[in-house]
């Protein structure tokens, strides 16, 4: 392989003498020697910080990761405590009622209830209602493309 390198490269009258390199041929060829080994390292040096830069971002999301998850469960943590306050307040409050505040409150607790069963059976009606409307209307354009059936028969 390489006489056939020195034969392509010795073409060149000026850089060989008698088919050999002269010195300025060793010149030229220590020239694109260190070139090639320039390049080669430049490939190298460019792959080694593709292969840090891929790695070093899966640490880097890895660790953004757990900092998110160490958030939620920091909120789950801190809505939990809120509920637990909530609750012991709530029950403060009404240990602080007094003997008919608390009979009133018993009375009137199934009212909340019953405000839901109602807006519950309107949502129902008003569903019922809007479908047979829209029966209506379906049974209207059926009865007119009868009509018009009719017509041209």
């Amino acid at each position: 392989m390489t006489d056939n390198f020195i034969y392509s490269f010795c073409k060149v009258g000026f850089l060989c003498y008698e088919n050999e390199p002269n010195w300025l041929g060793i010149i030229v060829l220590l020239c694109l020697w260190l070139i090639i080994m320039l390049i080669a390292y430049i490939i190298f040096i460019i792959l080694t910080e593709i292969v840090q830069d891929f790695f070093s971002e899966n640490l880097e999301k890895e660790e953004a990761n757990r900092q998110k998850q160490l958030k939620k469960i920091e909120e789950m943590d801190a809505e939990r405590l809120r509920k637990e306050a909530l609750k012991k307040a709530k029950k403060w409050e009404i240990e602080q009622l007094s003997l008919i505040q608390k009979i009133i409150r018993i009375i009137f607790l199934p009212f909340v209830s019953i405000r839901d069963i109602y807006d519950f059976t309107v949502g129902i009606i008003l569903a019922i209602i809007g479908i047979g409307i829209l029966l209506a209307i379906i049974y209207g354009i059926f009865l007119s493309i009868i009509e018009i059936f009719n017509y041209i028969i």
